[in-house]
């Protein structure tokens, strides 16, 4: 390879330079404002490159009408991501434009370089007496909107940081703070990179000019708790970033339901939490370590299975805490199992009533109903349908996850990992597209959709043009119009609004319907009749998956409440379009107060959308955490094995494909998939691979059931060991005992 010289990175080197390069190379492409800059590439081995290299800088430095320099080694791990390991590579600072100085700098720098190849940063070196570090978040505050800038006096040889002279707070919301120079700088950046970020930068010709920027990696999280967005995530609010109106009905909702309920089973903890429900960064979590600190009272209780349960994070030795036997404990464990039986009972008998009083009570609101942008409509079907409705679908959650806990010995015949519950709510409109495919469809008509795009068919849709079975399409799209690309979120455009999701979930059922029969569920693993106890958490995790539509019913409503309303205060300009009454809790809504400051507040939540886009939140928050902090223990290992927990039976074995949760429909089809999680959005797309393998999520999580009712064998809850799996590597998978034994890749 020959020595390299430029201005930009070419696409065919990036990877031969480091985070730090790229990074510095994307901003100047994008625009922003920062020292001349080169970027050069020295091949291995090559120190008589060194003098070649030093000409070159020189002559395009005089060109540049550059005075001095700094160069700088570019790091493989260096400023990446989810990681920033300042002050790796070497930097040799005020280099005077003299090709023997700038050859023994490079000498120096090929020394002490670790890669086979050198890559370099070449800038004109500033000289300034004040270096300012920005944080588009605040490091030491855990709010989203809080800002800070620090002031430093720097020894002008070396740019080093020395003493803080002084530093400066600021929000995004208000909108004085957004006039300063480094506000507008931090927030600027963090759109670009959608993350946290902090920045060097010192003041040339008075405007700002950015000498570095890092992804902020630690942030300090005051909790006095153990929080998770385990379950939130995989089957709830807690994967993606949350709008206001979206927010403020689920917390009110869950803190209700979670109160009521652990109150009446005897098991709200000694000291009772001030909030069950939290947003940490804009991410939503929940306070498990109260309900943990209740589920202790319990006779029999083993930590390490109640983690299993929620796929939490081991930290402790062995099974971890272990309620020994007391009287105490024995009385009360009594009353609650008394509680808890009488709760489950109802769940069983009562909950077919309670579906007919929801299908009708909704069924009103999307066939009758039109008085949508009432305030006063919209207070009443939040306030007497849709609390009375979550009320009912947490209650179900709750006695869902007690149920298998309290009788986890009983399933000795059957184990979980083999318990599928078929012809589940969410996976209703798959079996309606498979029927239509296979019932109806010839050949020909097979031929006629594998050759149009998703796209195609969803343009020919609104246009009117015909194509085979129009109409039946069309009456499941009817039928399922409440649904949408992320059924928890109120700002996400629903079917009726936006059907090319629906067209899209078409085509990814037309693949896969070509190459098997649809569905396939796994056979009957044993011979013997399921226990009575199977059969309740059977009929218990339907129930609960149900009432989990309803409530996205619920939510479609909501949104036409909002969106209707959101039009009538565009026109009173209160808001700049309809869509920012999202960014609004539906007690500002109904209250109808500040609205003169609505728009302004839209402003801070929109921004935090996209400058949170790419933030990766922690999995868990614990007692005066730090992201990133904390000893984990990994599972165990066994040679070339790693252990998660089995959630879905079988053994299968093909390639590890590392797939983007958002994007599994880009990601080829027999292949194992390996994930964060599961997010409910996406199990469409499941069928397409022979297991799944996820760093978080637990055994009555949502992609866990459906993983069972699809029949995939699946290990979850792998958590750091599954960063070992290497993409295209050949592993098999056990989804009973959670074994995955690795091959070669």
């Amino acid at each position: 390879m020959d020595m390299f010289f430029d201005k930009k990175i070419p696409e065919h080197l990036r990877t031969s330079f480091g985070p730090k390069a790229g990074n510095i190379d994307g901003l100047q492409e994008a625009g922003f404002r920062i020292p001349k800059t080169f970027f050069a590439l020295l091949p291995s081995g090559r120190q008589e490159g060194t003098k070649a290299l030093s000409e070159t800088i020189v002559f395009h430095g005089k060109k540049e009408q550059i005075s001095s320099l700094i160069i700088r080694s570019s790091q493989i791990n260096e400023d990446g991501h989810t990681f920033s390991m300042a002050g790796q590579g070497l930097s040799i600072p005020n280099l005077p434009l003299d090709a023997n100085t700038i050859e023994n700098a490079l000498r120096k720098l090929v020394e002490t370089s670790e890669t086979r190849s050198v890559a370099l940063i070449i800038q004109e070196y500033i000289h300034t007496e004040s270096l300012y570090v920005s944080f588009s978040v605040n490091p030491n505050y855990d709010s989203p909107f809080s800002m800070l800038c620090e002031r430093y006096e720097v020894n002008n040889g070396t740019l080093t940081i020395g003493k803080l002279i002084s530093q400066e707070s600021a929000k995004v919301d208000d909108p004085m703070s957004r006039k300063l120079d480094w506000v507008d700088l931090a927030m600027s950046l963090q759109l670009h990179y959608g993350y946290p970020v902090d920045v060097e930068w010192v003041y040339v010709k008075q405007k700002p000019m950015i000498l570095q920027v890092r992804p902020i990696t630690r942030i300090i999280y005051s909790v006095k708790s153990l929080w998770t967005n385990a379950n939130f995530r995989e089957g709830g609010i807690g994967g993606h970033l949350v709008s206001e109106l979206s927010w403020s009905v689920y917390s009110a909702s869950f803190t209700e339901a979670i109160t009521t309920y652990f109150s009446e089973m005897g098991i709200l903890p000694k000291d009772v939490p001030e909030r069950w429900i939290s947003r940490f960064m804009g991410y939503a979590y929940w306070n498990i370590g109260a309900i943990k600190e209740g589920a202790k009272l319990l006779p029999g209780f083993v930590e390490e299975e109640f983690d299993d349960t929620y796929g939490l994070e081991k930290r402790y030795s062995g099974r971890g805490f272990v309620a020994q036997f007391s009287l105490g404990r024995l009385l009360r464990g009594l009353k609650t199992a008394f509680a808890l039986r009488k709760s489950f009972n109802s769940r069983l008998t009562s909950t077919r009533a309670l579906q007919e009083k929801w299908e009708h009570g909704l069924s009103y609101y999307t066939t009758s109903f039109n008085d949508f942008s009432s305030v006063e409509e919209m207070q009443h079907f939040i306030k007497d349908h849709l609390f009375p409705l979550y009320q009912d679908y947490w209650r179900l959650v709750y006695d869902t996850s007690m149920y298998y806990n309290l009788y986890k010995s009983k399933f000795k015949v059957r184990v979980i990992q083999d318990m599928q519950v078929l012809n589940l709510s969410h996976t209703k409109v798959l079996r309606a597209i498979d029927d239509l495919f296979l019932n109806c469809f010839s050949k020909q008509d097979l031929t006629y959709f594998n050759e149009k795009s998703s796209e195609k068919l969803y343009q020919m849709y609104n246009e009117y043009t015909d194509f085979p079975y129009k109409h039946r399409f069309a009456e499941i799209l009817e039928h399922y119009k409440y649904m949408s690309s992320n059924d928890i979120e109120l700002s996400v455009a629903c079917w009726d609004e936006d059907a090319l999701p629906f067209f899209v979930l078409i085509k990814e059922r037309l693949e896969h319907i070509t190459e098997t029969t649809g569905l396939v569920n796994k056979k009957e693993v044993l011979s013997t009749k399921p226990s009575r106890y199977v059969e309740n958490l059977k009929r218990l995790i339907e129930h609960k998956e149900s009432f989990r539509d309803f409530t996205n019913r619920g939510h479609y409503i909501l949104r036409k409440f909002a969106l209707a309303i959101g039009d009538a205060y565009v026109q009173k300009d209160y808001l700049a379009s309809a869509q920012q009454i999202f960014t609004l809790s539906y007690q500002e809504v109904i209250q109808k107060k500040n609205r003169k400051n609505w728009k302004n507040k839209a402003f801070g939540q929109e921004y935090l959308t996209a400058a949170l886009r790419n933030f990766k939140p922690p999995n868990e928050i614990r007692l005066s955490s730090i992201s990133g902090e904390g000893k984990k223990v990994k599972k165990p290992h066994l040679g070339e094995v790693i252990r998660g927990l089995g959630v879905s039976s079988g053994i299968v074995q093909g390639k590890a494909v590392w797939c983007n949760i958002n994007a599994l429909e880009e990601v080829n089809h027999d292949a194992i998939a390996v994930v964060d999680w599961v997010d409910t959005n996406n199990v469409k797309y499941l069928l397409r691979f022979k297991g799944v393998v996820s760093r978080y999520g637990g055994v009555l999580s949502h992609g866990a059931i459906v993983c069972r009712e699809y029949g995939i064998p699946s290990v979850f809850n792998v958590l750091d060991s599954i960063d070992e799996i290497q993409e295209g590597m050949l592993i098999s998978i056990d989804g009973r005992t959670g074994h995955i034994k690795m091959g070669k890749q």
